[in-house]
């Protein structure tokens, strides 16, 4: 994942990911999240919602892209990166 934030941070990209749940489907505590970045090596902002307000999709895994607003532009379920990086690459064309 980091890497293709990094390869847009020069663009003005900030990338977040959001954690839903723990590894037992229990809503996530920091501890667990900073456990999780450090697991999984990431850079990126990782942060928490143990009540599921991001979670588009319950509590199922949800990408969106949103412009420098903070406007929605894409939303899926998932991390299709082929995908995400060319709703990202397209989002940063606008601007």
């Amino acid at each position: 994942m980091d890497d293709v934030v990094e390869k847009y941070e020069d663009q003005g990209l900030k990338g977040y990911l959001v954690i839903l749940q723990d590894n037992l489907g229990n809503p996530p505590s920091l501890a667990f999240c900073k456990m999780w970045q450090a697991q999984n090596n990431l850079k990126m902002t990782v942060l928490i919602d143990p009540a599921l307000k991001t979670g588009i999709y319950g509590g199922k895994e949800t990408s969106l892209v949103t412009n420098e607003e903070g406007v929605i532009v894409y939303k899926t379920h998932g991390d299709y990166w082929q995908t995400l990086e060319k709703e990202i690459v397209d989002e940063l064309g606008k601007q």
